[in-house]
């Protein structure tokens, strides 16, 4: 089967279509992974309820906590009460692994 030279147009087009197509495709697929092993995954208890955290941070502080949770400080209802592992917290304090977490108002 011969091809015409507008046919031959239209495959050379279909072909640098399906080239980008490829292209983008494997672009995506190199930032998904790019984005999976830049970030960290943690886990904490936090006011007794398992919290897993995807964070691109190698370091969490306390205060991170929150962008993770759903606890509403835009109206304060007393003194925040701040506790890791069982012990006073500061917003600065380093989160580990595992740590168990309670927030809450006094």
């Amino acid at each position: 089967m011969k091809l015409n030279v507008y046919e031959w147009k239209e495959v050379i087009e279909e072909t640098k279509e399906l080239e980008s197509i490829e292209t983008n495709y494997t672009n995506v697929v190199n930032q998904q992974q790019v984005l999976a092993v830049s970030n960290h995954m943690y886990k904490f208890v936090v006011n007794q309820k398992d919290v897993l955290v995807n964070s691109p941070k190698s370091e969490l502080i306390f205060v991170d906590i929150f962008d993770y949770i759903d606890f509403d400080l835009s109206v304060a209802k007393g003194i925040l009460q701040l506790k890791l592992n069982g012990k006073r917290a500061n917003y600065t304090d380093a989160l580990r692994n595992g740590d168990v977490i309670h927030i809450s108002w006094k």
